[in-house]
């Protein structure tokens, strides 16, 4: 028996029949259905108009049964007793008189080949609206998108580039233990998570203005907020920075023992070359301070940033007192390391004015 609906029905009123719910939809003037035991399905309305001698009408879809279809002549509501269904094919038993308005309306899966749904054509917003949960894979989808894959090792869900699975095919699983895994089939495939605009989060919901397009937050801060471990040999590999060109400007590397900090220092990107003159006096003009950290109270040994920028520019970044357009501090930051050319040069011309005094001795 077809189902019969209430009439002058209002927008967003509900009914349910079995197992599934209806919603009516005044803007499409339908029954919008989903649920229960149909599993994966759309709903659809073919119209049509009553010549008085023809009886039978093709669907666009085939319906899922004869207990989806529901049947309207110029908008009044026709028993399952008037007709009968066949595949795509509804079939009255006396043709609806000429000039009458005749909607069927039914719910159907597109182009089903044993268990697997295959949508070839397109599906518009109308006909894709659903009041309950979608479920795919299982007639029994309990969130609003329910996918069910074949094992942990297969794609629960596949994204290609052509008709055949190959090597421009991406798929997502999920694994043992609430793992998920985003896939490439091709070892050269590349998982982007974010291409442009913005951010990344990992362990936070919240972005740091300013923070970047990829920004990690640590579970409880009693822990590594991130981990680096070399996967085939400890050669010496790591992390790589690279410039606007794409040319590389320094990277952190390391083996089974040790890491390594490095920045470019290759002699073919250098040019105009001199040896350092007057480091003792730079070195004069240092003023190594001990303080207290504000966040923590801590003391420690180091330099005033503004200050150590005053005699070695580049070791220091930012500028004094700076503050961002609301007023917010932008705070200046010290590379220790390039300190070290110049204490070089400086113990260098002391143990040159050393090795002099002890010559005249």
């Amino acid at each position: 028996m077809a189902i019969n609906f209430p009439s002058n029905p209002s927008d967003g009123d509900l009914y349910s029949y079995e197992d599934i719910t209806y919603s009516w939809s005044a803007s499409d003037g339908l029954w919008v259905s989903w649920g229960g035991s149909y599993g994966t399905g759309l709903k659809h309305k073919d119209s049509f108009t009553g010549s008085g001698s023809t009886t039978s009408y093709a669907l666009t879809y085939e319906p899922l049964s004869q207990e989806s279809v529901s049947v309207y002549f110029s908008g009044v509501y026709q028993n399952d007793s008037n007709y009968s269904l066949a595949g795509q094919i509804v079939t009255f038993t006396t043709a609806p008189p000429a000039n009458t308005d005749v909607e069927i309306v039914y719910i159907y899966k597109a182009n089903v080949v044993t268990d697997d749904l295959t949508v070839t054509g397109n599906i518009s917003a109308a006909e894709a609206t659903f009041s309950g949960n979608v479920g795919i894979g299982t007639d029994l989808p309990y969130s609003k998108l329910h996918i069910v894959g074949l094992d942990q090792t297969n794609g629960t869900m596949s994204l290609t580039a052509d008709a055949a699975k190959g090597s421009f095919e991406s798929y997502v699983h999920y694994g043992a233990y609430g793992d998920w895994y985003i896939r490439s089939a091709s070892g050269s495939g590349n998982v982007i998570l974010q291409d442009t605009g913005g951010n990344v989060l990992v362990g936070t919901t919240s972005a740091v203005v300013g923070g970047g397009p990829l920004q990690v937050k640590s579970k409880t801060g009693s822990e590594n907020v991130a981990t680096f471990q070399n996967g085939v040999s400890d050669s010496g590999f790591g992390i790589n920075f690279l410039s606007v060109a794409g040319s590389g400007v320094g990277s952190i590397a390391w083996t089974g023992s040790a890491t390594n900090y490095n920045t470019s220092s290759d002699y073919r990107l250098k040019t105009d070359v001199q040896a350092m003159t007057g480091a003792s006096a730079r070195v004069q003009a240092l003023k190594p301070v001990n303080f207290e950290w504000l966040a923590d109270g801590s003391r420690t040994d180091g330099f005033l940033a503004h200050e150590l920028q005053a005699v070695v520019p580049e070791a220091a970044t930012g500028t004094k007192d700076a503050v961002d357009e609301d007023g917010n501090p932008e705070y200046q930051g010290i590379d220790q390391s390039k300190l070290v050319p110049l204490l070089t040069a400086a113990l260098q011309e002391a143990l040159a004015r050393i090795e002099a005094l002890e010559a005249k001795a």
